[in-house]
């Protein structure tokens, strides 16, 4: 309010008022005081302060203004500029200058002749001479300067009263865009159509142009189709437009021509457009199968429609049709694609790349190997045969998709450092492709943008938490600057980095940060109303955040939908059973705290599942090692001890066979001999060489800390909580001199790391040891007080009951045994 106050008096003919009082008192009513929700919205703030402040001034005590809408009180104002020039031009019909108003905002113009051609269609200049039409012309330039020297007036400022006003006009006249529409430029076509959508959009006018808006397009195909399809895909509600393009897709009348044309103009991606882009292209691709199956041959046309269909039809999760129409694409080209027909060469090159990962889709990973190296191939003798330089660019961006499929099958397969060799290379091609140009498309930024996101999911797997947080930083920024640009097409891809980013943030030990990638990337995706298996990762990802930030009870919900999702829309397929084998370990270990039957139930489906990944999966090994320590670690916990003991040591040696194939599978095995090695009830019979299995773990966690690039923040937890089980064997072992520094450097880690379950387990740990060595008591109670100071026996009671009862009892069990030196 002070700001405008201070800006008012420079504006022509507002110079005579005190707007600094006037300020005030405004300022002073009940409505400022209490501050309604809408007025947290900073331009309804804005454009409420101006109109009550010109209100105080021009309308004083002018009565309760607030019922009718801000846009109209501030168009007000306006209007008395209006009113002057329509008196001046004779203009009879009334609100006749605001027609024009419409007309020139609607449409724009680029040169003096467009604006004079368009003013001519505005039915209230009808009879009007060259003369007035020119006068208009002017005045509405002078009114409302042109943003550049590419227009010859501008527009209402902001957006949001521009669409009220048309919206208003165009509620008012709704023939008025047809009118416009006849002699229109493509360019001033496409403004006319984005407008006209935004004023649908805007509240005031929720539903009620939508139907002159869909009608407008389906009338005009040709000339709006085309601008349906890019306005469709920046604006936020294009429910509108959508219908529209079924109609003309659907029109026996339409030109293939032009619906081919509709298609090449569709971006890669498009959350609002995906539905119609799926079915539009499958009824070109009819067309041309049709025409392909009489000729007996598979022209280039059909050939790239092919193509096509597949990658939508995986974009929208229909993986088994996706696979049909690959093997369909490859089975007509393959007698075609020869030396003498060149034009199919590339086709049948990405018609392999498209086989390649709809058999990966359908789970059929190892038959998804062959095509993925034959099309890898074949995009190699292309760009070496190539004589055109303009083509080769385009050759070159291709092997890249491909070699993308040969690491989704090398992965899937259990080769993650094959995968990462194929990635490097796709990720040198597309930065050689788009380095620093400035005319690099949008598609290809993207493209550069997910090579560098794939980059660091097998970066880290292959053991590089460093390079794969570089590798996932950048793919979140670049994606950003493309989301910002195109929010329909790539909004999706942003996501997806966010994803990747928050997983490497979190194998470096950045929790922190890692949620807040988390939770930007969930934010995305419920705004596009996902269910898809990429949301499911993300909820699974924001889970694991949580846990680590020791924010379990947020942490639950997350994962309940996500298995809610793999138990509805994505049952049964591959992928949802693969994820389902990854998430039940972390909803049982979430659900311990709503009794043991919950999470009893959850850990052992896990088993389940995993058991039946590894029968058809060779990947998932991984999988089902996690699952049995899990189930294990929480039997024992429960005081099931043969049970769990039998899965413990299952996982642990799954563990040692993944291990020594893989380094980046060592982690796992040093959790399962910590896990093997903890039992933490007093009453529980001791295991043998339970002090060998921990001593080795804590070997290996201490190694994994030493060689971490990065630093040992990520395997800390792991450390902490292996020296907390070591030193409760060295203690059971009367080994006290050991066992008394073990308990104490495993509480400091557990605080560095800042994990609450694992600086109460250490906290137990050290007060058992201290019991056991039959040091002070004062000392140990200190640290009982110290763990139920954390607070979690809210998030984990199970838990906190079974260490501070074991605790308890070898209290008691020392009180009554005679005291040994």
């Amino acid at each position: 309010m002070d700001g405008l106050a201070r800006a008012l008096p420079r504006v022509p003919g507002q110079d005579h008022h005190d707007w600094t009082a006037l300020a005030a008192r405004v300022t002073r009513s009940f409505a400022y005081r209490t501050r309604p929700p809408d007025m947290e919205v900073a331009l309804t703030l804005h454009m409420t302060a101006l109109v009550d402040l010109l209100d105080a001034a021009h309308r004083p005590g002018g009565g309760a203004a607030g019922a009718r809408p801000i846009e109209e009180r501030l168009l007000d104002y306006e209007r008395r500029h209006w009113i002057a020039v329509e008196a001046d031009l004779g203009l009879k019909k009334r609100r006749g200058i605001e027609t024009v108003l419409a007309a020139a905002f609607l449409c724009g113009a680029a040169a003096e002749e467009e604006a004079d051609a368009l003013l001519e269609r505005v039915p209230v200049l009808n009879g009007q001479t060259t003369d007035v039409r020119w006068a208009v012309r002017d005045w509405i330039g002078a009114l409302y300067p042109p943003p550049g020297p590419s227009q010859v007036w501008g527009s209402l400022r902001p957006d949001r009263l521009a669409e009220y006003f048309l919206g208003s006009r165009l509620r008012t006249d709704p023939r008025l865009a047809d009118r416009l529409l006849a002699g229109a430029s493509g360019a001033q076509a496409t403004r006319l159509l984005d407008l006209h959508t935004r004023a649908a959009g805007h509240p005031a006018h929720h539903g009620r142009l939508d139907a002159e808006l869909t009608g407008l397009c389906t009338r005009h195909p040709e000339l709006l189709g085309p601008a349906a399809v890019d306005v469709a895909t920046r604006v936020e509600r294009p429910e509108p437009l959508v219908p529209a393009l079924y109609r003309i897709a659907d029109d026996p009348r339409t030109d293939p021509a032009h619906l081919m044309a509709l298609l090449e103009r569709l971006p890669v991606s498009s959350h609002n457009l995906a539905p119609w882009a799926l079915h539009l292209t499958r009824r070109l691709t009819g067309i041309h199968r049709a025409r392909a199956d009489r000729d007996g041959t598979c022209p280039p046309e059909l050939a790239l429609l092919l193509r096509k269909l597949c990658a939508r039809l995986l974009g929208m999760g229909r993986r088994q049709e996706a696979y049909e129409v690959a093997e369909e694409a490859v089975r007509r080209l393959r007698p075609s694609a020869r030396a003498d027909a060149p034009a199919l060469l590339p086709h049948l090159a990405a018609s392999l790349h498209n086989l390649s990962i709809a058999l990966g889709s359908v789970g059929r990973r190892a038959d998804a190997m062959e095509p993925a190296y034959e099309a890898v191939a074949r995009y190699r003798e292309l760009v070496a045969g190539s004589t055109d330089g303009s083509a080769t660019p385009v050759y070159r961006s291709e092997p890249a998709h491909a070699l993308n499929a040969v690491a989704a099958a090398e992965g899937e397969l259990g080769r993650p450092e094959r995968a990462l060799t194929a990635v490097r290379e796709t990720g040198r091609i597309r930065r050689e492709l788009v380095g620093s140009r400035s005319d690099a498309t949008p598609a290809q930024r993207a493209e550069l943008a997910d090579g560098l996101s794939n980059l660091a999911i097998w970066q880290q797997e292959c053991g590089e938490p460093g390079p794969a947080l570089e590798s996932s930083r950048e793919s979140v920024r670049r994606y950003r600057a493309l989301a910002e640009e195109r929010p329909d097409a790539f909004r999706t891809g942003h996501a997806r980095s966010l994803g990747t980013y928050a997983n490497c943030l979190r194998a470096n030990g950045r929790y922190a940060e890692a949620l807040r990638a988390a939770r930007e990337a969930l934010d995305i995706r419920r705004r596009l109303a996902d269910a898809s298996a990429a949301f499911v990762v993300l909820l699974g990802s924001a889970g694991e955040a949580l846990v680590t930030a020791d924010r379990r009870r947020e942490a639950l919900p997350l994962v309940d939908e996500a298995v809610t999702l793999l138990d509805g829309p994505l049952e049964g397929t591959p992928v949802g059973q693969a994820l389902l084998g990854a998430l039940l370990p972390l909803l049982g270990v979430l659900r311990q705290g709503a009794g043991p039957g919950t999470a009893d139930a959850a850990l052992r489906r896990a088993v389940a599942v995993a058991e039946d990944l590894v029968r058809t999966e060779p990947a998932h090994p991984p999988v089902l090692q996690r699952a049995l320590c899990v189930l294990g670690a929480y039997l024992v916990e429960r005081r099931q001890p043969a049970e769990g003991r039998a899965l413990l040591d299952r996982a642990t040696d799954l563990g040692r066979a993944l291990a020594a194939a893989d380094a980046a599978q060592r982690p796992a095995l040093a959790w399962a001999l910590a896990s093997a090695g903890h039992y933490p009830a007093a009453d529980e019979p001791r295991r043998p060489g339970a002090l060998e299995t921990t001593a080795e773990a804590v070997a290996l966690g201490r190694r994994l800390a030493e060689e971490a690039p990065d630093g040992p923040a990520a395997h800390e937890p792991l450390l902490a909580w292996a020296l907390a089980d070591h030193g409760l064997r060295l203690a059971e072992a009367a080994r006290y001199d050991e066992a008394l520094p073990t308990g104490s450097e495993a509480v400091a880690l557990a605080r560095g790391a800042g994990q609450k379950p694992y600086l109460a387990f250490a906290f137990y740990a050290r007060a058992t040891i201290r019991l056991l060595a039959r040091v002070e008591h004062g000392p140990a109670q200190e640290d009982i007080a110290q763990a139920l100071a954390l607070d979690l026996a809210r998030e984990e009671p199970g838990l906190v009951a079974t260490y501070l009862t074991s605790a308890e009892l070898t209290r008691r069990r020392l009180a009554r045994e005679p005291h040994h030196p």
